[in-house]
């Protein structure tokens, strides 16, 4: 709302210019003054903002061209380098959303002052320009994006599935799941994780160390046969439920890379050497819901 409003201050004539114009008008000419150089006139006296002029109105305007120009420029070159970086591939999009309410203050004001001038080719080209503004932005929102997901990666199977761990799972829960399940879960389902790979980041060395522990008792529990000392190990660790995506134990060479490095070096081979999945190994009346290739099991107290 305030950029809009912004761009609106100081476009086209007021009723506070007005009066000054015809007052000048009515005078007599000054006498004139010599000649001075253009620097001169021109860093004489500086405009207050929102008065610049034709000048400083095309210059704002090449502005925001140049910082749409910038950000698609930037996404497009990002995206064959959004898997080499760091950065997630949804960061690359946060710059349009900042960029299209810049350029509809300007599109809205370039409307105002043609709807004052009562001009009408004038109001029609700046309507068809807004309009055209408009479509862009439609076209932005449905090529640039992935039709099935929002900037945080939330839809599909992934949002049922989630959207039902937010109804069966008690408020009080804390979960133990792998890979996108363990990320969201916090966030979507509103229930604690044992885990996430959000929070096992590098530069972060205490929950590094803190995850490590965790997630070495986690794997013993994982490749334990014995059902019973592994919901006693589940237990010492805190969980209450276990959130299993059984497609990920479907692939030998998923569950080898299951956590990260050196996790991955340690327990990956014997993970993926399982031949039967864990949940098997538990009694079938600890299981609280599945479907969809997702099961939950409830770890019991003592």
């Amino acid at each position: 709302l305030c950029l809009f409003l912004a761009g609106f201050r100081g476009r086209g004539p007021s009723s506070t210019a007005a009066p000054a114009r015809r007052t000048a008008a009515a005078r007599p000419p000054p006498t004139e003054a010599p000649p001075r150089p253009p620097e001169a006139r021109e860093g004489a006296r500086a405009l207050p903002p929102g008065r610049e002029g034709p000048r400083g109105r095309r210059a704002a305007v090449r502005s925001a061209f140049a910082l749409g120009a910038a950000a698609i420029l930037l996404y497009v070159l990002a995206r064959p380098l959004a898997f080499r970086l760091y950065v997630p591939g949804r960061y690359l999009a946060y710059t349009l959303p900042l960029l299209l309410p810049l350029l509809l203050a300007f599109a809205a004001a370039a409307l105002h002052r043609r709807l004052r001038r009562r001009d009408p080719a004038a109001t029609l080209a700046a309507a068809v320009g807004v309009l055209g503004f408009l479509a862009a932005s439609a076209a932005c929102e449905v090529r640039l994006r992935p039709r099935d997901r929002g900037l945080l990666e939330f839809g599909g199977r992934h949002a049922r599935v989630l959207t039902a761990l937010a109804r069966r799972l008690p408020p009080n829960a804390v979960a133990f799941a792998t890979g996108r399940l363990a990320s969201d879960l916090p966030l979507w389902a509103r229930r604690r994780a044992l885990w996430s790979p959000e929070a096992y980041q590098v530069f972060h060395p205490p929950y590094v160390a803190a995850l490590d522990e965790r997630l070495r008792a986690a794997c013993a529990a994982l490749l334990d046969p014995d059902g019973e000392r592994a919901l006693a190990r589940w237990r010492a660790l805190g969980a209450t439920h276990l959130v299993f995506d059984e497609a990920t134990w479907r692939s030998a060479e998923e569950r080898r890379f299951l956590f990260y490095s050196p996790l991955c070096e340690e327990y990956g081979p014997a993970l993926a050497a399982q031949t039967t999945p864990p949940w098997e190994r538990l009694p079938a009346a600890l299981c609280v819901w599945r479907s969809e290739g997702v099961s939950v099991w409830r770890v019991p107290p003592r």
